[in-house]
């Protein structure tokens, strides 16, 4: 018998495990129990000379897939072990169903914190895993991630929300069967802790200088993170956006939402574009100190034109307008204007 080698036999076959000694010894078996003596019978049979000692196994029965010990003791009282392992393949009746030797512990996490539900798993063939929360299903998304190395198979879960509180279960199926395993996970909650709040709805104003602020206060413990939309679409840094008007409508400027998010949950704040600036009036799209309507409209003479020119080549844009009385005149670039010294660089 060497240490730490494996046997494999199929069931109702014949095996042998043979070994040396040197004084008298004893085989035990190895079960989670603890070791069990074995002793002559109908199908373990044990044979001993001066100098080896055979264990023969008839009949092969599932039961019997295990850990194997031989003990030996010398004359001086020295004691040696060596130890085998019998793996059982029963092809007759189909592939056994997958068995837990981890289950799912029952844990109690922190709100907020990371946790992880570890099983350990031995199948004959491939497997395929299930995992659920309170019996809902669940797939891997932002805080969720499922890893699986060998026989062990995890969910990563970070942070953990007031909604992962409950009954989890892990399904494990395969050709021969299917089999499960459930745990509880309680989560704690701190005092201290709340759920984002907005003391302040947003608001989001359009500037005489043509940009969009958005306003807000919101509150919660652990601090909220916040997330912005444009019409349902996230807004990320660096993102530019043009902004179509129609003069007739307030809210055609689209509509801006934040969303404030902390492992206690989730609210939202939405707003319409509001102008202000003097002479402007919230809720209308007309510009700060527009121009009477009364006036007749300016004409222009010498349209501006469509140029490409090269990055760093100076580049001049002009027009020529006929007024009947006085006006203001704005050099815009797509829909935004452009300042006095961003004109006086344009002409470098």
């Amino acid at each position: 018998m060497g240490n730490g080698c494996s046997k494999c036999c199929q069931c109702n076959e014949h095996k042998q495990y043979h070994g040396t000694l040197s004084s008298a010894s004893s085989i035990y078996r190895r079960r989670s129990r603890g070791e069990l003596p074995i002793e002559n019978s109908d199908r373990f049979r044990i044979t001993q000379t001066s100098t080896a000692v055979q264990l023969a196994v008839e009949h092969v029965q599932r039961e019997d897939a295990g850990h194997y010990t031989l003990i030996a003791r010398t004359k001086d009282n020295t004691v040696i072990r060596k130890d085998v392992e019998l793996i059982v393949e029963d092809r007759s009746m189909g592939e056994d169903p997958p068995i837990f030797t981890r289950r799912l512990p029952d844990l109690s996490v922190k709100v907020g914190t990371r946790t992880r539900l570890l099983v350990e798993i031995r199948s004959s063939t491939d497997m395929k895993l299930t995992w659920y929360r309170n019996d809902r299903r669940i797939c891997e998304n932002d805080r969720i991630n499922e890893v699986n190395e060998g026989n062990f198979h995890y969910l990563e879960v970070s942070p953990v929300i007031l909604e992962d509180g409950g009954q989890w279960m892990v399904l494990a199926e395969n050709s021969g069967g299917r089999n499960s395993c459930i745990a509880h996970l309680n989560v704690l909650v701190p005092k201290a802790y709340k759920s984002p709040e907005f003391i302040e709805e947003l608001r989001a104003i359009l500037t005489q200088q043509g940009t969009v602020s958005l306003e807000c206060k919101v509150v919660g413990v652990p601090t909220p993170q916040l997330r912005w939309f444009k019409d349902s679409k996230e807004i990320k840094a660096g993102d530019i956006f043009a902004l179509t008007a129609n003069a007739d409508d307030p809210t055609s400027l689209g509509t801006y939402t934040c969303e404030a998010v902390n492992c206690m949950g989730k609210s939202y704040s939405s707003s319409k574009v509001h102008v202000v600036g003097r002479g402007s009036r919230e809720g209308s799209l007309k510009p700060a100190d527009s121009i009477p309507n009364n006036a007749p409209p300016p004409i222009f003479t010498n349209e501006l034109r469509n140029i490409s020119v090269r990055i760093g080549e100076p580049i001049i844009l002009g027009c020529q307008v006929v007024v009947l009385s006085a006006t203001a005149g704005v050099l815009c670039l797509g829909k935004l204007p452009i300042t006095t010294a961003e004109q006086e660089h344009d002409k470098l």
